[in-house]
C-alpha cells in the first residue's frame, strides 16, 4: 500500500497542521532504506488526495522534505522507523540512515522511560491528542517535544512532533517579565490616565509632563479627542468599540499632540472599567508610552528592507543555470559582466557550453564529479576564461535541480570573482618565503606567538641568544623564558599591542638562557590581524641582545647622578656664597646710601658714590651668576604668557633713553610691521633681556652714534633686532660673545660690565622658547636678534598704579627686628632714625619668640639665618601665638635664591627683601604692611 493511500485510509489530517513550502521537489535519498511501502511509492500512481496536478506521492515527498514539523512513520508493532522527514532528522540530530529501521528505544531518544510509556499509552488511547515528551538528541542535549499520533492503514503509525523548548523558555521569560512589570508599574515613567465613560480625562500621572509636555492639571477635564491627530479621528470610534467589547486590555498605537505643537507616537494599553464584571462601562484606564523613536526606527527598517530586496534582485553575485551537458539556460547580468559579456543574452548566444570556459579540464571534471556524488558542490575554486580570453578565478557553488521524479535535470551555480584573493595568496606565499629566508639568516631572534602565548615559530638565531634550538622553544609559553620580575612590564606591552594601531611596540626585559643565566633583550612586537574578522591571529616579534646598551645606560645613570650631585653642590655653594657676599655688602651699600644722603662736602660725597656704585656692581655680578646657574640647572622661574611686543619694547626704550641722551646717542624704534602682534614671553624676563641689549648698544656705541630697534615676522616667530653703530666685533670673536665672563678685551677699558649679561640674556630667551643671535661687521656695528614665538592676542589686565611713597615718615610705629648681625641691626636703626619708629632687637630666634607677644610690634623684620633657629621655625612660632598670629612679617635676608623666596612667601610672609638693603624699597615695604598713620613731608 502506498504511504499516500495509507494517509487517506486512516483519515489523518496531519497535512493540515503542517507548513509545506513546495518550491522544489524531494530528493530520492529515502530509497536507500526501502520499507514495505517503497515499491508502491515508486510506481508513481496519482491520488486525488494531493493538490491539483500533483501526484500524492510527490505531495508526500514534498511534505517529508519541507514540512517544518517533524514527521515520522513507524511500524506500530515493532516501533521501527519507516519514513522520517528532513525536519525530524534536524530536530533529533540523527541522519536518515541512522533512524530508518531502528526504534526510539534503541536510539535512546526518550530521556525518561517512565514518561515515555505513559505518554505513548495515552497517545494510543487518545489518538490525535497533543502530548509532551522530553527527547534526547544525538548530541545528548535534552529537548521538550510536543507530538500527536495517528494510526495509518497497513499497521503504520504517524507521529507529528515539534520542538517546544524555545517556546517554553520564552513563555517563562514572558512570565518573569510580566512579574517585573507589575512590581515597577507604580513607579513607571509611562503616562497613566483615567477617563470617564465619555473619554474625558479625570486623572493623569506626573510623567505626563515629561512625555507629553503637559502638567497633569492641564490635561484633567479635557476630552481625549482634543489631543488626538486629525488623521486618527476616523478610527477613534472603532478603537473605543473594541475596548468596550472586551474585558481585557487593548493595545493601541496612535498619535497624540505634544505641548510644543507637534505630535508623538504612543503605544497604549487600555482597559474598560466596569461597575461590576460584565457590567456597564464607567470609564477607562490607560498606560501609554512614547514610541516615536521606535516608529521612526520601524519606518527606517521598512525602507531598508525594501532597499535590500532591490539589491537582492540585482545581486552582484553571478548566477547561472545550465543543462547537464553544460548548455547555459539562463545567467544574470552579474554573471554576464563577470565573464566579459555585455548582457545575459549575448552570453547565452555565444557560449554553446559552460565546459568550454574551463581553463583546466580537471577543474570541470572535479566539479561535475562532486555535484553527481553529493548533489551539491560548495566552495570549488576554478579558473574560467573570459570573452577577451583573460583568465579569472571563480569560487563556485553548485546545486542540482530535480524534476518531480527526483531526477537531476539541470544545475544552478553561483560564482564570485576571487582573482584578487588568489593573487594575494600568491603574494603571501612569496612573502612567507622571503620571511623564511630573512628569519633563517637574521642575527635577531624572530618569533611568531599565538594569542595564548605559545611560540609557533622561532628562528635559528635562538641558538646564539638563548642557547636553545628552535625546536626546543616551539610549543612552549613565552612566559617560561621571561624573568618573573619583568612579567608585569611585558604584560603591559602585550595589552597595548592588541590595540589596532598598526604600530610596533618595543619592550625591554630579561630573558632566561639555557644555562639558567639571564640576558637583557629588546623585543619589537606587532599584532597579526585576521583581515576578515578584525580579530588578532597572534604576534610577531623581533628580539635582540641589548646587554651592552644596558651596561652603558647604567654607566650613564651613574654619571648623571654624579653630575646632579655636583650641580647640587655647586648650587649650594653659590647660595652660600651669595649669602656670605651679601652680608658684608649690606653694610657697605647701606651705610654708603646713608653717606650719599648726608650733607657732605663734594669730595667725600663723590667717594660715597663710588662705594655705592662699586657695591651695586658687585651685587649685579652676584645676581647674574645666580641666574645663569638657575638657567643651567633648569630651575629658573619663567611665566610665559601672550604679551604685546610693541608695549614691552617701548617701555624698555623709555627706560634706557636717558642713558642714551647723556651720551648723545639717538634711538629709533620702527615697530610698524608688528604693531598689533603678540609674543609668548615672561614680561619681567623680556624686559630684562631688552634692557641688556639696549644698555650694551649704548655702552659699546660710538660717540653721537645711533641705535635702531626693528621687528618683522618670520614664519611662526617674530624677530626683534637691536642694531648699533659701534666698532663691531671681529668674525673670529663673535662666537665668544655669549660666553660667561668673556668681555672680548673690554675689561681693560673704562666700560663697566661683568661679562655675564649676554650669556644671561640668551639663556632667558631660550627659557621663553625663543633664541638670541648676533651678527657684526668691524667698523660698522653689531646687530643682536631676539626671536620669540608668535601668539594670539589676549585681553590685557588693567594696570595697577605703582605706589610712590617718596620720603616716608611713619608715626608711632614699633618694629621687632630679629637679626644676629650687629652691623645689619645698626644699619636699619640708622635708616629709620629720622622716622618715629621704635626698633626692638632680638639676636636669636628663641629671644624673638619670648618677647614678641609683649612687644606688640606693628611689623616684624626677620632674618632667616639665625644661630639657634631657622627663619621657618621662628615664623611657625609667631603664627602659633594669638598675639602675633596676624602681625605682618617681612623677611630681610642675604639668601636671594628664588627657591627660598618662593618657600617663604608660601609660608605666609608679607614680603621677601634681600640684602644689601635698598633704603627706599625697605621704607615702601614697611609702609605697605603697616596700618599706622603715614605722613609725607612737603
Amino acid at each position: 500500500m502506498k504511504l499516500s493511500a495509507a494517509l487517506e485510509l486512516s483519515g489523518a489530517s496531519a497535512a493540515g497542521r503542517l507548513r509545506v513550502p513546495l518550491a522544489s521537489e524531494m530528493s530520492d535519498s529515502n530509497t536507500e532504506h526501502p520499507g514495505p511501502w517503497a515499491a508502491d511509492l515508486a510506481d508513481g500512481s496519482a491520488s486525488a488526495g494531493g493538490p491539483a496536478g500533483i501526484s500524492a506521492d510527490s505531495f508526500v515527498a514534498a511534505l517529508l522534505r519541507h514540512a517544518s514539523d517533524a514527521i515520522a512513520v513507524s511500524d506500530r508493532e515493532s516501533g521501527r522507523f519507516v519514513v522520517v522527514s528532513d525536519s525530524y532528522c534536524a530536530l533529533t540530530g540523527y541522519d536518515r540512515n541512522e533512524l530508518i529501521g531502528r526504534t526510539s528505544v534503541q536510539l535512546g531518544l526518550v530521556a525518561d522511560d517512565a514518561a515515555r510509556s505513559e505518554a505513548l499509552d495515552r497517545a494510543d488511547r487518545e489518538l490525535g491528542t497533543l502530548r509532551e515528551l522530553r527527547i534526547r538528541r544525538k548530541d545528548g542535549e535534552i529537548r521538550l517535544f510536543e507530538f500527536s499520533v495517528q494510526l495509518l492503514a497497513g499497521g503504520l503509525m504517524l507521529t507529528i512532533s515539534r520542538d517546544l523548548t524555545e517556546r517554553r523558555q520564552i513563555a517563562q521569560q514572558l512570565h518573569e517579565s510580566e512579574e517585573r512589570f507589575r512590581m515597577l508599574a507604580e513607579n513607571s515613567r509611562d503616562v497613566i490616565r483615567l477617563y470617564d465613560a465619555d473619554a474625558t480625562i479625570r486623572y493623569a500621572s506626573p510623567s505626563s509632563l515629561a512625555v507629553l509636555g503637559y502638567a497633569p492639571q492641564e490635561l484633567i477635564g479635557h476630552p481625549s479627542s482634543e489631543f488626538q491627530h486629525p488623521d486618527d479621528a476616523a478610527s477613534s470610534d472603532g478603537r473605543q468599540g473594541a475596548i468596550v467589547g472586551t474585558d481585557g486590555e487593548v493595545t493601541l498605537t496612535y498619535r497624540s499632540r505634544h505641548n510644543d505643537g507637534g505630535y508623538i507616537w504612543l503605544e497604549s494599553s487600555v482597559r474598560a472599567l466596569r461597575d461590576e464584571p460584565g457590567g456597564a462601562v464607567t470609564g477607562f484606564q490607560e498606560a501609554a508610552r512614547d514610541i516615536s523613536d521606535r516608529v521612526r526606527s520601524e519606518e527606517a527598517l521598512r525602507a531598508a528592507e525594501e532597499r535590500y530586496r532591490e539589491l537582492f534582485e540585482n545581486s552582484p553575485t553571478g548566477i547561472t543555470r545550465v543543462e547537464l551537458d553544460g548548455t547555459p539556460l539562463a545567467v544574470n547580468p552579474a554573471w554576464a559582466s563577470l565573464m566579459g559579456y555585455d548582457s545575459p543574452q549575448q552570453f547565452i548566444t555565444e557560449v554553446a557550453s559552460m565546459t568550454e570556459l574551463y581553463v583546466d579540464p580537471a577543474d570541470r571534471e572535479a566539479m561535475t564529479r562532486t555535484a553527481v556524488e553529493h548533489g551539491t558542490a560548495s566552495g570549488l575554486e576554478v579558473r574560467l576564461r573570459r570573452r577577451d580570453n583573460t583568465t579569472l578565478w571563480i569560487a563556485m557553488d553548485i546545486q542540482s535541480i530535480r524534476n518531480a521524479d527526483g531526477e537531476v535535470v539541470a544545475r544552478q551555480g553561483t560564482g564570485v570573482d576571487i582573482t584578487a584573493r588568489k593573487r594575494s595568496e600568491e603574494a603571501l606565499r612569496e612573502s612567507e618565503e622571503r620571511f623564511r629566508l630573512l628569519a633563517e639568516n637574521s642575527t635577531d631572534v624572530i618569533t611568531r606567538v599565538s594569542t595564548d602565548s605559545i611560540m609557533r615559530y622561532v628562528s635559528p638565531a635562538s641558538r646564539e641568544l638563548y642557547g636553545y634550538d628552535p625546536e626546543e622553544m616551539v610549543g612552549r609559553s613565552v612566559w617560561e623564558y621571561i624573568h618573573p620580575e619583568d612579567h608585569a612590564t611585558v604584560r603591559q606591552t602585550s595589552s597595548a599591542v592588541r590595540l589596532p594601531s598598526g604600530h610596533d611596540h618595543a619592550v625591554e626585559y630579561r630573558a632566561r638562557r639555557a644555562d639558567g643565566s639571564y640576558v637583557w633583550v629588546e623585543s619589537k612586537v606587532r599584532t597579526l590581524w585576521d583581515l576578515a574578522t578584525g580579530e588578532p591571529l597572534g604576534f610577531h616579534s623581533t628580539t635582540r641582545d641589548i646587554s651592552d646598551r644596558k651596561h652603558t645606560e647604567v654607566e650613564l645613570r651613574r654619571a648623571r647622578q654624579e653630575a646632579e650631585g655636583a650641580n647640587s653642590a655647586k648650587s649650594e655653594f653659590l647660595s652660600r656664597m651669595s649669602h656670605e657676599l651679601r652680608t658684608p655688602l649690606n653694610a657697605i651699600l647701606g651705610f654708603g646710601q646713608l653717606l650719599e644722603r648726608a650733607p657732605l662736602d663734594e669730595r667725600p660725597h663723590r667717594h660715597a658714590e663710588h662705594v655705592v656704585k662699586g657695591g651695586r656692581h658687585l651685587l649685579t655680578l652676584i645676581d647674574e651668576v645666580l641666574e645663569i646657574t638657575q638657567i643651567e640647572s633648569g630651575n629658573i622661574s619663567i611665566s610665559v604668557e601672550p604679551l604685546l611686543l610693541t608695549r614691552a619694547v617701548e617701555d624698555t626704550v623709555e627706560l634706557i633713553r636717558p642713558l642714551a641722551d647723556h651720551r648723545g646717542i639717538s634711538i629709533e624704534a620702527d615697530l610698524t610691521a608688528v604693531a598689533d602682534l603678540y609674543v609668548m614671553a615672561d614680561a619681567q624676563r623680556l624686559k630684562q633681556v631688552l634692557l641688556n641689549l639696549l644698555a650694551n648698544a649704548v655702552k659699546y656705541n660710538s660717540p653721537d652714534g645711533s641705535i635702531r630697534v626693528s621687528a618683522a615676522e618670520e614664519g611662526e616667530t617674530i624677530a626683534l633686532g637691536v642694531s648699533d653703530t659701534g666698532a663691531g666685533i671681529a668674525a673670529e670673536d663673535l662666537p665668544r660673545v655669549f660666553t660667561p665672563f668673556d668681555r672680548l678685551g673690554a675689561e681693560t677699558s673704562d666700560i663697566e660690565g661683568t661679562g655675564l649679561g649676554l650669556a644671561l640674556a640668551r639663556g632667558l630667551a631660550e627659557a621663553m622658547g625663543g633664541s638670541l643671535d648676533a651678527t657684526s661687521e668691524l667698523g660698522t656695528g653689531s646687530t643682536f636678534k631676539l626671536r620669540l614665538v608668535r601668539s594670539e592676542p589676549q585681553t590685557p589686565a588693567p594696570d595697577r598704579p605703582a605706589s610712590d611713597h617718596g620720603k616716608l615718615r611713619m608715626s608711632a610705629c614699633r618694629v621687632l627686628y630679629v637679626e644676629d648681625n650687629v652691623s645689619n641691626l645698626r644699619l636699619v636703626e640708622e635708616i629709620l632714625a629720622d622716622d618715629d619708629v621704635e626698633i626692638i632687637a632680638a639676636s636669636t630666634g628663641r629671644l624673638a619668640l619670648d618677647i614678641a607677644a609683649g612687644a606688640r610690634a606693628d611689623v616684624i623684620l626677620l632674618d632667616i639665618n639665625l644661630p639657634d633657629m631657622t627663619g621657618e621655625e621662628v615664623l611657625h612660632g609667631l603664627r602659633a601665638h594669638p598675639e602675633t598670629a596676624t602681625t605682618p612679617v617681612i623677611v630681610l635676608t642675604a639668601d636671594a635664591t628664588p627657591a627660598t623666596r618662593r618657600r617663604m612667601l608660601e609660608l605666609g610672609v608679607s614680603a621677601h627683601l634681600t640684602k644689601p638693603i635698598d633704603i627706599d624699597l625697605l621704607k615702601t615695604t614697611l609702609a605697605d604692611n603697616t596700618s599706622v598713620p603715614i605722613s609725607r613731608p612737603n
